[in-house]
């Protein structure tokens, strides 16, 4: 199981890299003609680039899904926990002097 899950994350990451910076940002752009160039440059099938951008469409979904509504409304009150800001350390005579030398 594991030697396969790795052939198939080796096999999406060569699929990454044959797409261009416009692909990888937008991947409607993606055609017939651009599928199959990634296709020989990865050296994966096309049903394979299809699949790899069907599970990045459902993780864009659920991210938006966590981030809140698209129209700027705060997400759920569960996410919106806010996190302490940390107070910065205070150094001792020792640790600044040092710092300062």
């Amino acid at each position: 199981y594991t030697n396969n899950l790795e052939t198939q994350i080796v096999g999406q990451i060569a699929i990454i890299k044959s797409m261009t910076y416009e692909e990888k940002m937008d991947p409607s752009l993606l055609d017939n003609s651009r599928l199959q160039r990634v296709a020989n440059g990865s050296g994966q099938e096309i049903k394979d680039i299809h699949l790899l951008l069907k599970q990045y469409k459902m993780m864009k979904k659920m991210m938006l899904k966590f981030k809140g509504k698209p129209n700027g409304k705060e997400p759920p009150p569960a996410i919106a926990v806010k996190m302490p800001i940390p107070e910065r350390p205070v150094y001792t005579d020792a640790i600044a002097r040092k710092r300062s030398a």
